[in-house]
């Protein structure tokens, strides 16, 4: 039976969490027994926040692989505040919307609250700790954004660095055009994903080389928040990724809901 390696990538330090997991500090943070990004990443990925978790996602491949863990294993990369959950549903026929409930039985919920002493007494029932059988991809609960995928970028982004992005990984064969021209002018947007070791491996492989050839040949530095540029052309690329995967190669797949730890109840933006 293939395990499920649990990594936390944070650049504070935490609450103690209940369930099983292995920490990666970002930003310089140190903590006892914690694994440090800088020990596993090449210097450009280590510029500020640029690459946020993505940072994380390499360095739990290159500390797994140091390990000598088997790649049919399972891995999981979340942040500090957000986990997968265990509500799974095999019907991608249906993209929900946001949906910010706590009701446990509504099959459409997306994003599900709890405060730390809520998940200390459900994290059993309410995290996913184990892959189903015969199950490849967990992703979470497919979105539909308001807008196109292009407009919905454009309104909060530099879109240049997304064309740029897209056309780096189109070159690649990281995404076929065919698929890239479908999920641009789309609505649908995938949040994120647990996964065997061997795809991310595969995934970041192409991930590493689209950020090295944008930070060579298209990079513009920005302000603000925007100066995680990188982060959000990445984002948007794993998530047609993921759409190309689920929707076109037909995956074994299941999506879930996300569990989001806020003291007040409401959506909480990484500081």
């Amino acid at each position: 039976m293939s395990n499920l390696h649990t990594f936390i990538a944070t650049h504070k330090k935490l609450e103690q969490l209940p369930f099983p997991h292995s920490i990666i500090c970002l930003d310089g943070l140190l903590l006892e027994g914690a694994i440090s990004s800088k020990d596993h990443l090449p210097d450009f990925m280590e510029k500020g926040r640029a690459f946020a978790s993505y940072r994380a996602g390499w360095t739990a491949l290159r500390y797994l692989k140091n390990q000598g863990v088997c790649d049919d294993d399972f891995l999981a990369v979340y942040s500090y505040r957000s986990f997968f959950g265990s509500i799974f549903n095999d019907d991608f026929s249906l993209v929900t919307t946001e949906n910010t409930t706590q009701d446990l039985k509504n099959p459409n919920a997306f994003r599900l609250f709890r405060t730390h002493a809520e998940l200390d007494a459900s994290w059993r029932s309410d995290l996913l700790l184990k892959i189903p059988d015969n199950i490849d991809l967990v992703i979470t609960r497919p979105v539909n954004f308001s807008l196109p995928f292009v407009e919905q970028y454009a309104s909060s982004h530099h879109l240049d660095d997304l064309m740029f992005g897209m056309g780096i990984a189109i070159r690649l064969s990281c995404i076929s055009q065919e698929v890239a021209a479908i999920a641009l002018s789309n609505k649908l947007f995938i949040h994120g994903f647990v996964g065997r070791i061997s795809f991310w491996q595969d995934l970041y492989d192409k991930l590493f080389l689209i950020a090295e050839e944008f930070y060579k040949n298209h990079y513009i530095q920005r302000d603000g928040y925007q100066a995680r540029s990188i982060n959000f052309v990445l984002e948007r690329i794993v998530s047609i990724y993921l759409i190309q995967k689920v929707y076109f190669e037909k995956m074994a797949c299941i999506n879930t809901n996300l569990i989001q730890l806020s003291e007040d109840g409401g959506y909480v933006r990484g500081e």
